[in-house]
């Protein structure tokens, strides 16, 4: 999964520095050129959390451990 997240990244990646670079090299404007890694910076994070909390949570033992502690709480953690 962290393969394959990483490889359509790195080809999405790569489009996208080429467009960001063209637009850079016409207006030269830094405040859009940071904006514009910023996103891509804050769109890979978001694959990246959610592949991990998809694996932490299909672990039974973690889901044993945090419906244990969630009932000590009080709270109710229901299954999808």
């Amino acid at each position: 999964m962290q393969e394959e997240i990483i490889r359509s990244f790195g080809k999405r990646l790569k489009a996208r520095i080429e467009e960001i670079m063209a637009e850079f090299s016409q207006r030269m404007d830094f405040s859009g050129l940071e904006k514009a890694i910023n996103e891509e910076i804050v769109e890979f994070s978001a694959q990246l959390q959610q592949a991990l909390l998809c694996f932490v949570l299909s672990d039974k033992m973690f889901l044993s451990a945090l419906k244990t502690y969630a009932g000590k709480l009080g709270m109710h953690l229901t299954q999808v």
